[in-house]
């Protein structure tokens, strides 16, 4: 039985979801009403289906005009907002859910192969009969088969069933473009996989033991400028890689086989001795680059980045969640800024490499964690209401110093105006740690490493 339901906010987020239906689920939802709180500047939704005043939403609902309510907003705050507005109005919300399609990958055909990857926690297998899409938005790839299953690896078990952003894709066999793909691939765009901590904590693991099983494919990959540097230093060619933004939306590629690693859900701990291994291998092979300067200096007329660097570190975001640090405390305790974004991945890790210590606020830059030397400290500042120590646990497996530092929830509350609600977006604001608090965390680490001597 189809659905008839009405989208709340036509803005881009709306906007997706419309397509989304109209693409992949027919079947189940129709669309019959449309309401926007800027309705009075909005054309036409649809062919005679005009945006309305959401006030107005329980009398369309009494006339019968829809049997539920989709949401459609960014903020977790403004759907939070709307939701209580929904249930003040007794009118019920739908939200679009295939979690049964995920399943393991021991459940699809597979083949057999010469490859071995004796590691603990990680799997091996090679599909057939997969179909490999894109969804309308997000930098993964979705592998499925033809009675619409898909591959659970790399998705994990987040609520991306709730969320249309992500979950913009339907398999189907209809299909406006199918292209074989010849050969052996492997995927490692997987969601969030085109930020650079992602990429390189949830796709390069299964890199690295793939071409150390002896893995000739190619891997489809984000399309982010530091992919492809990563890859040369983890021993790819730039003509193994196929990025995504080659795979539109509407097409659907049939590679020949699939070779994917399958992980408990305890990655972190099981991967962090990979990791360890990878960056190794990262920073043997960007030393033998490093032996080949005066040749590449020659032929490129420019200098090479010198690998030199400072031994203290403060890591500067240019994005949300940044720590605000008086230039007088970090000038105080010797710690130079940097932008890892204004650096090349050579240079990123050329100067983590050389750091002593590093103080990074949580975020995608800590990844860099992979390339410290065993016996360096890394302190991790958060706001208050979001501490999440995810490199710990390579930290531990490479020796590594580590110390979280959060702010103080008093000094959160009162520069939030008040107790946090648990909103999505709360978790990206910039927050400030007493410089107090900062200069006992460097020292803690500095009488750490004295210790050690």
């Amino acid at each position: 039985m189809v659905c008839r339901i009405a989208l709340w906010g036509f803005g881009v987020k709306g906007n997706l979801v419309k397509t989304m239906i109209e693409r992949g689920w027919r079947d189940s939802f129709r669309i019959t009403a449309v309401f926007d709180v800027s309705f009075a500047s909005m054309e036409e939704a649809d062919r005679g289906m005009p945006v309305r005043d959401p006030e107005r939403m329980p009398d369309a609902y009494r006339q019968g005009l829809f049997d539920s309510v989709m949401v459609c907003a960014f903020s977790s705050e403004t759907v939070s907002r709307m939701r209580e507005r929904l249930a003040e109005w007794g009118i019920p919300e739908v939200v679009p859910d295939n979690r049964a399609a995920f399943v393991r990958a021991d459940e699809f055909g597979h083949e057999d192969t010469d490859l071995t990857v004796d590691r603990a926690g990680y799997r091996l297998h090679v599909l057939k009969g997969m179909r490999l899409a894109r969804p309308l938005k997000g930098w993964g790839c979705y592998l499925y088969d033809r009675r619409g299953r898909i591959l659970k690896n790399g998705w994990k078990d987040q609520v991306y069933y709730q969320n249309p952003e992500y979950f913009s894709f339907r398999p189907s066999p209809e299909t406006e473009e199918e292209t074989a793909l010849p050969g052996d691939h492997c995927l490692l765009a997987f969601p969030y996989s085109g930020n650079y901590w992602h990429f390189m904590f949830e796709s390069l693991d299964q890199c690295f033991l793939l071409e150390e099983a002896g893995f000739k494919g190619t891997y489809i990959v984000p399309y982010q400028s530091f992919v492809k540097p990563l890859m040369r230093l983890a021993g790819v060619t730039e003509e193994r890689l196929i990025p995504i933004d080659r795979i539109g939306s509407e097409r659907v590629l049939l590679p020949e086989r699939v070779f994917t690693l399958e992980t408990p859900d305890r990655r972190k701990r099981i991967s962090a001795p990979v990791l360890e291994a990878l960056s190794r291998k990262i920073l043997r092979n960007l030393e033998k680059e490093e032996a080949q300067r005066p040749e590449r200096e020659a032929a490129s007329g420019s200098p090479v980045p010198d690998a030199s660097g400072p031994s203290r570190l403060l890591i500067c975001r240019t994005g949300s969640r940044k720590l605000i640090l008086e230039d007088a405390v970090s000038d105080e305790l010797g710690f130079r800024k940097i932008v890892p974004e204004e650096l090349s991945v050579e240079e990123q890790i050329r100067v983590f490499y050389r750091a002593d210590i590093v103080i990074s606020p949580h975020g995608a830059n800590t990844a860099n964690v992979l390339f410290m030397r065993p016996g360096t400290a890394l302190i991790e500042t958060f706001p208050a209401n979001y501490v999440n120590p995810l490199v710990l646990e390579y930290c531990v497996e490479r020796g590594i110093r580590y110390l979280a530092v959060a702010e103080d929830p008093e000094d959160a509350e009162r520069e939030n105006g008040g107790p946090f609600t648990g909103a999505l977006e709360e978790q990206d604001r910039d927050y400030r740690i007493r410089p107090e608090r900062i200069r006992a965390a460097v020292r803690t680490m500095l009488t750490a490493a004295d210790g050690s001597r």
